[in-house]
């Protein structure tokens, strides 16, 4: 690596929270997996939350936007909006995968169901498009 930022703007753009509990984690792991099956490009919502400039002018060439956040706080969706854009797919995974925030690893089961719930959103975004 040569210090080179992996963040590429593609037509969908994936924001997880990553925030430190549990639920914040599984929208790390959602975002990966959805990164490897070729759904979308993983972003770096801290750069965005950062104000990042080349990150926003980035941000702006995406047809779609997915916010996923870990709890109702809804920092991923806030650091979008603070820059002016709308998620058009946002998922909060502790009301949607009905887990108890706490400060544990995510479970394999939580990841999985909260990776199939957020596709299926993803899915209908794309059709309507």
């Amino acid at each position: 690596m040569s210090g080179k930022c992996m963040c590429e703007p593609s037509e969908i753009l994936i924001f997880p929270c990553s925030g430190a509990s549990n639920c914040g984690q599984v929208t790390n792991e959602v975002g990966l997996k959805l990164r490897e099956n070729g759904k979308g490009t993983m972003y770096c919502t801290a750069g965005i939350g950062g104000h990042v400039k080349a990150l926003v002018e980035g941000t702006k060439q995406a047809k779609i936007l997915v916010a996923i956040d870990g709890c109702p706080m809804g920092c991923a969706k806030k650091c979008l909006e603070a820059e002016g854009f709308s998620a058009t797919v946002h998922f909060i995974v502790s009301q949607e995968v009905t887990m108890t925030k706490g400060y544990t690893r995510p479970g394999k089961e939580d990841v999985s169901k909260a990776y199939t719930l957020v596709e299926k959103k993803l899915e209908l975004a794309r059709a309507e498009r």
